[in-house]
Formats: structure tokens, sequence, C-alpha cells
């Protein structure tokens, strides 16, 4: 993941983390903070690895689970026959790859909603109509 998308996740979570606390908030997960006063979160997640520092931290996370192409954020709420909604983030003129292709492909077979955005506000709009059973 890049600078750009990275700063647009960013956004996103900050964004569904309001999105939650307005409209959806029988989903909101209560979490005690380092302060120990209790703050209320969407669960909306990233998923992966940001990026590796070196080989070994890239093997690592290998080991423990990471998998290429899974997409950047995952929503675990089921609405009706759907089991969570998963996102890939890409620039404008970003480029799904071939494992991003196959993940996407895979989830949606499984019986979850994967989808590709390209922007800030079309994530959040996927978010909604999912949350919304659209």
């Amino acid at each position: 993941m890049n600078h750009f998308e990275s700063k647009m996740q960013i956004s996103i979570i900050e964004q569904v983390d309001q999105l939650f606390s307005l409209r959806y908030r029988e989903y909101l997960i209560h979490r005690q903070n380092e302060n120990k006063t209790i703050e209320l979160i969407s669960p909306l997640c990233k998923t992966g690895e940001e990026g590796w520092k070196s080989i070994q931290a890239a093997k690592r996370s290998k080991d423990m689970g990471t998998r290429s192409g899974f997409p950047d954020l995952f929503l675990p709420v089921p609405r009706g026959s759907i089991c969570g909604l998963c996102i890939e983030l890409k620039l404008p003129k970003g480029t799904v790859k071939p494992n991003q292709r196959e993940w996407i492909a895979y989830l949606n077979r499984v019986g979850y909603r994967a989808v590709v955005c390209r922007s800030v506000q079309q994530a959040i709009d996927a978010i909604i109509e999912y949350m919304e059973g659209k």
C-alpha cells in the first residue's frame, strides 16, 4: 500500500467510526484505551501488513498468516446472507493485481461481499449500502 492509499485508509477509518456512532451504534465495540477510558470504535479493521522493513519481517508476517492480495479493510458484520464486507483500496488509476482479483472472487463466492474502492467516498458509500442491506 502506498502513501496515498494509507491516507485514504486513515480517512475511511475515521469517518466510519463517526458513521457507526451516529447510525449503527449497536455494532460499536467498547474498548478501554491506554488512559483507562472507554472508547467506542466501529468494527471496521485493517488487514495484513503495511509494508516490511526487512526480509525477516516479511517472512515472519507470512508465517503468521498474512496472505498476499487479501483486501485492505474488513467489516465483520453479517447482513442477511452475507458474512461481512471486504474492501480493496486503490487509487483512481491503480491496478488490481491478479492475487487481489483471486481473493475478491473467492470472498464473493463463499458468502462475503468484496469490492474495490477507488476513493474515500466510494468506500464510505459501499459500507453504507452494505449496512443498509443494498
